[in-house]
C-alpha cells in the first residue's frame, strides 16, 4: 500500500490550521504524526479520514464556536407584574 506522506505544513495547509492547532490535536490523538527521521510525517489518508470524521449530518444542527461574552448585569430582573418601588 503506497500511502503518500505530508510534512506539517502540508498538513497545516490541508486541514487549514495553524501550527499550534496541529499540535493540539496531536496532543488530543485525534491525529496522528510519525517521526522516522526527525520531522513530523503525516500520512494523507489519514488526514483525509479525520476530515471525514467531522462531516456534519444531514437534519444535524450546526452550531458557531462563538466566545461567549459576559456582560455586566445591573442586577435588576423584570417580572411581569412585579411593582417598582423606588
Amino acid at each position: 500500500m503506497n500511502t503518500e506522506l505530508l510534512t506539517a505544513n502540508e498538513a497545516m495547509e490541508l486541514l487549514r490550521i495553524s501550527r499550534n492547532q496541529l499540535y493540539r490535536l496531536i496532543y488530543a490523538g485525534k491525529v496522528t504524526a510519525y517521526k522516522p527521521s526527525g520531522r513530523l510525517l503525516f500520512k494523507r489518508n489519514e488526514l483525509m479520514e479525520y476530515i471525514e470524521e467531522g462531516k456534519v449530518k444531514p437534519h444535524e444542527p450546526v452550531y458557531h464556536n462563538a466566545r461567549k461574552t459576559r456582560r455586566k448585569s445591573s442586577g435588576f430582573v423584570y417580572v411581569p407584574g412585579m411593582k417598582v418601588v423606588g
